[in-house]
């Protein structure tokens, strides 16, 4: 008896001489009449052959990226021109595997790449004019891969052409493949890499595509009609007396073959073609088709999803180009399970639907994270992520537009204005200054800034006949509510007229980089190009609030921007400092199933955690809770105290609205759990008021999701303060009234403040360019390292304005009501409403 190496060899002699044989008749054919078609043809052939390159290389196969919920919930599936997942063939039944050798190559076992059989079979079949293939298995693997690697349409034709040349390259791939690894790989690859219809690659994407389940769980009958597919999957697609008699016929194969018993074929035969095809889901659009889960209208996934791929395609570790990185988030086979929390993500749906259902114009949204980390738990809207044409031509509810998130990919769309969340920014950059939270400022019921302004109805006119921009306070009683305020009572009654002096001493830029380096990205928006060359300012940027000194960003105007990056600025404060970039995975793993570094948290400590501690602190104030350093009483109140009732916990935030109410927020957080939530119209933003409740009810959409996202977390308490941040050190503010501006900085410095001059000059007594007053006044006392804000006299003796501070020298009485000269009172409603409904300016 011949031994199994005997046996191998001769087989792949025959391989050799069939092949030769054939390549022989191929340079006989193409050299004839030069040559005679006998020995000198068949040498000639056989060396060719063993001259063609016999390496095959492979390249990794496009594979799909999956992604799951936190809770291991299916969400969606990206995938580009070929929608495969691999499995090994651990995991691919015996059934499917016996099906698939049945179908296409019932000799699998015993050939070593070229059936030398089949080739001679088919030769003959072919000369008798019955057209018959002679493909092994392993043959067909080869010409699958040259497919799949071609990368032009000219390289995917040869490929697969007809021609005796292409074949015989083909099976010298195929006997050197089989050299080089085992009968069980080539099966695995090749049963991942075929083609089976409906955009299906490979037995795992066909068993969900066909079946929708795994491969692992497929059925004799169900492995038949699959193996059956490949000869032509494109026509058993299309049609199902094809499909079944092609599943007949391979389920007959495998009685044949001794793969299935006599009976068992009969019934599988008998039953009916249990096939139901369906689109495998890509990207982000409803697809409640996925096993166990994915993406519907009713859960509200799919602007989750979507921000995730835009999220995929800003990462440079993914790609040098957005391009790059596409294309391989769609073939690289990644697991990605998103921090996205099911539960917490149903609460905060019914929350903004109970407000305004998806019918209403008016936007309602919300987003939660975890700010030591700031892997995102939900986000919120009561709109359809779909592409479905809305009724009377409307742009909502169905939408993809990113209302939450805004997309790098469209950096005009800019977002919203936040209001008097924003004045956060100018507590901090003040803080950071050394300025304390009980530093009080004399805030009257209109304040002149140094801003010039055109006249309209944020402006009002100065002593100098010049206008400016005048913030206005909320009315108390028919006039704008005026007191002296410091941080905590300021910052929990929303003092406009606190808030835009405060910035003025911390710096507008400083106020700015306080919100840029805590989270807030400002997309840069159009492009303001009045000369046409291509230099204009990019109108949301940084950059350009900075350079145009938009003060009115220290109340959320000027500027636009997202609720998932004010709700991640807030979580900076949460976090003590350190801001955690947000982001939408718990984990990513690779092809190969190791975890990528990219999905980890990034986060870098931005702020003092002192500084940040003392802004807590008077964020406790708008929601009615407590502070550690201080205390909220004064004129005014909390423009939030329902969060801090529905709150159980300690709890910090800020309520936020523009003018006309046209948008409404509150931004806030515990020390484990931060987000934001807004009610405007997004899809056409305007002046329009929103609804007189609204400004209730985002409070109440707020509070009660983070209700639902603390329910499995532990109660944490905040941090008191540095004294020296809330209390400060305390000392006496020189009297300097009357002196030389040189003379009064060095005086001011040498008692451990400091100065800030004011640049526009006020009327005063004393006589032009001496000190008129300091803010706060000479005399008083008030926390050492502070600024003390000088004001220089033009030399004229009427008064101008009351910004506060007062008279250090006795040379300027008392300003009339409303703090502007008779000739220019202020008009509309100035900037920076929010938290109580009508008339309440947050």
């Amino acid at each position: 008896m011949k031994s199994s190496r005997d046996h191998a060899l001769l087989s792949d002699v025959a391989a050799l001489l069939v092949c030769g044989l054939v390549a022989g008749l191929v340079v006989a054919l193409t050299m004839l009449p030069l040559v005679s078609a006998t020995g000198l043809a068949a040498k000639a052939g056989a060396d060719s052959f063993e001259h063609l390159p016999s390496e095959l290389k492979t390249e990794p196969l496009p594979l799909r990226t999956t992604v799951t919920a936190s809770d291991g919930s299916p969400v969606t599936t990206f995938y580009g021109d070929e929608n495969r997942v691999h499995v090994p063939l651990s995991r691919i039944p015996k059934v499917m595997q016996d099906a698939t050798i049945a179908a296409e190559d019932a000799r699998f076992y015993e050939h070593h790449g070229v059936d030398p059989r089949g080739v001679v079979r088919a030769l003959v079949q072919n000369a008798r004019g019955n057209t018959q293939g002679a493909s092994t298995l392993t043959q067909q693997y080869v010409r699958l891969v040259l497919f799949s690697q071609a990368k032009t349409e000219e390289a995917r034709r040869a490929a697969i052409a007809q021609t005796p040349a292409r074949k015989l390259q083909e099976m010298r791939y195929a006997i050197a493949l089989e050299k080089k690894i085992s009968k069980a790989e080539i099966l695995e690859r090749y049963l991942n890499i075929a083609f089976y219809g409906n955009n299906a690659y490979g037995v795992g994407a066909a068993a969900q595509a066909y079946f929708s389940t795994t491969a692992d769980k497929l059925t004799a009958t169900q492995a038949a009609t699959l193996a059956g597919m490949v000869k032509s999957p494109t026509t058993y697609a299309a049609n199902r007396r094809a499909t079944l008699d092609r599943r007949n016929y391979v389920l007959q194969r495998m009685g044949d073959l001794g793969f299935l018993s006599p009976s068992a074929v009969t019934k599988a035969k008998a039953s009916v073609l249990a096939m139901k095809k369906r689109d495998t889901p890509r990207r982000c659009l409803a697809n409640g088709s996925l096993p166990g889960g994915g993406i519907t209208a009713k859960n509200g996934w799919g602007f989750y999803c979507d921000w995730f791929r835009s999220w995929w395609l800003e990462q440079p570790q993914f790609g040098r180009t957005v391009e790059e990185r596409r294309n391989l988030l769609e073939t690289g086979g990644f697991k990605v399970k998103l921090a996205l929390d099911p539960d917490v993500q149903a609460k905060a749906q019914e929350q903004v639907e109970n407000v305004h259902d998806r019918g209403s114009k008016w936007g309602t949204a919300v987003v939660l994270l975890d700010p030591k980390t700031g892997r995102v738990k939900a986000m919120a809207i009561n709109r359809t992520f779909s592409q479905q044409r809305n009724p009377g031509n409307k742009p909502f509810p169905n939408s993809v537009f990113p209302y939450l998130t805004g997309s790098a990919q469209n950096p005009t769309q800019v977002g919203y204005h936040a209001g008097s969340t924003f004045k956060i920014f100018a507590l901090v950059a003040a803080l950071k200054k050394g300025i304390p939270l009980a530093q009080t400022i004399r805030s009257p019921g209109v304040y002149v800034s140094h801003k010039l302004a055109p006249p309209g109805e944020s402006s009002c006119r100065g002593g100098d006949g010049n206008y400016y921009y005048c913030p206005r306070n909320y009315d108390v009683g028919g006039k704008p509510i005026s007191g002296t305020f410091n941080m905590w009572n300021g910052f929990g009654a929303s003092i406009n007229t606190f808030f835009v002096p405060l910035a003025e001493r911390a710096g507008l830029d400083n106020v700015i980089n306080a919100a840029t380096s805590m989270g807030i990205r400002l997309f840069p928006g159009a492009l303001q190009d009045p000369n046409g060359d291509g230099k204009g300012d990019y109108i949301n940027s940084a950059t350009y609030l900075k350079q145009n000194d938009i003060l009115p960003f220290t109340l959320g105007q000027g500027a636009e921007v997202y609720p998932l990056y004010v709700a991640s600025a807030y979580g900076t404060l949460a976090n003590r400092g350190v801001h955690c970039a947000p982001s939408p995975v718990l984990e990513i793993r690779d092809s190969n199933n190791k975890v990528v570094s990219t999905g980890q948290p990034k986060c870098k400590r931005v702020l003092d955690a002192g500084v940040a501690d003392a802004a807590t602190d008077a964020a406790r104030c708008p929601v009615g809770d407590q502070p550690l350093g201080g205390s909220c009483g004064g004129p005014g109140g909390p423009t939030a105290s329902s969060v801090g009732s529905i709150i159980d916990r300690p709890v910090a935030g800020k309520t936020g609205s523009t003018p006309g109410n046209s948008a409404v927020w509150f931004a806030g957080f515990t020390p484990n759990l931060a987000g934001a939530s807004v009610i405007t119209n997004m899809d056409k933003p305007s002046d329009e008021n929103t609804n007189g409740n609204d400004a209730r009810s985002i409070n109440e959409v707020f509070a009660r999701t983070m209700m639902a996202g603390l329910k499995t977390l532990p109660r944490e308490d905040f941090v008191a303060p540095p004294d020296r941040l809330a209390r400060g050190v305390s000392a006496q503010v020189p009297s300097v009234a009357g002196m030389d501006v040189a003379g009064a900085q060095d005086k001011l410095r040498g008692a451990g403040f400091q100065p800030q001059v004011e640049t526009i000059r006020e009327n005063s007594g004393y006589a032009a360019g001496l000190v008129s007053r300091t803010d706060p006044w000479g005399g008083t006392y008030t926390s050492k390292g502070s600024v003390v804000t000088v004001y220089v006299s033009n030399g004229t003796s009427a008064p101008s304005r009351d910004n506060g501070g007062g008279n250090s020298g006795g040379g300027t009485p008392s300003p009339p009501a409303g703090g502007v000269t008779p000739g220019g009172p202020p008009s509309g409603n100035g900037t920076g409403r929010g938290g109580r409904g009508p008339g309440r300016w947050g």
